[in-house]
């Protein structure tokens, strides 16, 4: 169950990459766009501002929705979300382009993508989602069909 979040962290990840941070180092710009990206992770209302903007971040939280089930679970994914895209983008020197190459194969090897950008305190906080989410109650899909 631990690594069934990571479809969804690398769509939450990858849409932070398209154009969020720029520069090959972290340079005070870079600096300041990765402050403000997760910022904007952590606060649910300007979360939700900027998700009503954009019809792809629309389908990713609907996602979250889905997966996360409670508005609780949901912060700790964008929470977690937040960490880890700050690792990346450190990784990366704030290139957006190599930041997609790291998620396209984080795709194909979740698990070295786990070991590598998560820590034992966000390995801790997914092992505690993973469990939580067998147990809360799902939130269905925007269009899905009730039963």
């Amino acid at each position: 169950m631990r690594y069934a979040f990571f479809p969804l962290m690398i769509f939450v990840l990858a849409a932070l990459t398209a154009g969020s941070v720029r520069a090959a180092e972290l340079d005070s710009a870079s600096q300041e766009s990765l402050f403000k990206t997760k910022a904007l992770l952590k606060s649910a209302p300007e979360r939700d501002k900027a998700i009503q903007a954009n019809p792809s971040a629309q389908n990713i939280d609907q996602m979250v929705k889905s997966v996360g089930g409670t508005a609780q679970t949901r912060e700790e994914i964008y929470g977690l979300s937040a960490e880890v895209f700050e690792k990346l983008t450190r990784e990366s020197g704030g290139d957006a382009l190599k930041m997609q190459e790291i998620l396209a194969k984080a795709k194909d090897d979740p698990k070295a993508f786990y070991e590598q950008y998560f820590s034992a305190a966000d390995k801790a906080k997914l092992s505690e989602m993973s469990r939580s989410i067998g147990s809360a109650p799902t939130v269905a899909p925007a269009g899905a069909a009730k039963k």
